[in-house]
């Protein structure tokens, strides 16, 4: 599957992200949060860096997760 795939197949999807967050001031804080987006172009743009270093931990659109194959997809 490639990105261009995943991307044509939600076009038009709401798209929520979850991600994971990490500070590193006193410790190691870990929080997690949903963002969303009106489309993936939007979504990827936002959180490329994120989805490349491992931070997204789901991504859904209108209220679907995609599936692990199509969230790698993305990272190709």
């Amino acid at each position: 599957m490639r990105p261009a795939d995943v991307i044509a197949k939600y076009n038009g999807a709401e798209i929520g992200v979850l991600l994971q967050h990490r500070e590193k001031h006193a410790g190691d804080v870990g929080a997690v949060y949903w963002m969303g987006y009106p489309s993936i172009e939007h979504a990827l743009e936002a959180v490329a860096d994120d989805l490349f270093e491992g931070r997204v931990e789901k991504i859904t659109a209108d209220g679907d997760a995609l599936s692990e194959d199509e969230v790698l997809a993305l990272t190709n």
